[in-house]
């Protein structure tokens, strides 16, 4: 984090180079004190030229002022933070090279040991093959909490069936956004009779064959049969 006079723009400048360079670390941000603001022509010079890839805020206090307001601040994540938690989990799991760290640390990856842990495992496999992850029992607590998570890092393309207004009341309840979530209502899904139909032809040969109206009501008797054929397809 940078803090600097805001009309000071070859500081500015000197900021946008050393974010196009490869060989600088990125900075978080910009603090401009003073109520000062920078030329709206270096701001265009910066934004056309390097992507502006970095938040820039503008303070009224001065430059001493603000560097020991924010050497004040805990920053920390709290146990209960769960936004913070899952977004930095996400940064880490999409961006670091976690092969090259175990092999750094020379220690072997440790199995899960928490119930969580499942979770954990299946989204690691799906990333690797960057796939959309579906939750058949998705009107439950602990599954909008997982799915909001993963939505939250934009890790992957997380789908919930069941109804929706349970799942978003459910939603409302555990304090939790589904932005970026999939609903998709299995008993009022375009695609219903397509996968019965799916079902009937896989099975219609088969002993204790099903007509196409049990392979529907199959379909209908559960989200986890309405998942198992939409994942196969």
């Amino acid at each position: 984090l940078i803090v600097a006079p805001g009309d000071r723009d070859d500081i500015m400048m000197a900021v946008a180079l050393a974010q196009m360079s490869s060989q600088h670390r990125r900075i978080c941000g910009l603090v401009l004190t003073g109520n000062l603001r920078s030329d709206p022509a270096i701001l265009d010079l910066v934004k056309e030229n390097t992507g502006f890839e970095f938040p820039i805020l503008s303070v009224p206090t001065d430059t001493y002022n603000t560097v020991a307001a924010i050497r004040g601040l805990r920053v920390r994540i709290g146990p209960d933070d769960d936004d913070k938690i899952h977004a930095a989990t996400a940064a880490v799991e999409s961006y670091m090279n976690q092969g090259k760290l175990w092999d750094t640390l020379d220690l072997p990856e440790s199995r899960p040991a928490k119930a969580g842990s499942f979770l954990e495992t299946i989204v690691g496999k799906a990333r690797e093959c960057d796939k959309t992850i579906v939750f058949p029992e998705g009107e439950e607590p602990r599954t909008i909490r997982a799915a909001a998570r993963l939505a939250l890092g934009r890790v992957l393309q997380p789908i919930l069936l069941g109804n929706p207004d349970r799942i978003n009341t459910s939603a409302e309840i555990e304090n939790v956004s589904l932005e970026g979530v999939q609903i998709i209502d299995p008993l009022a899904s375009v695609q219903r009779e397509r996968y019965a139909e799916t079902v009937y032809e896989i099975r219609r040969h088969k002993r204790g064959s099903m007509t196409r109206e049990t392979a529907l009501q199959w379909i209908d008797e559960s989200p986890i049969h309405y998942g198992t054929v939409m994942v196969q397809r």
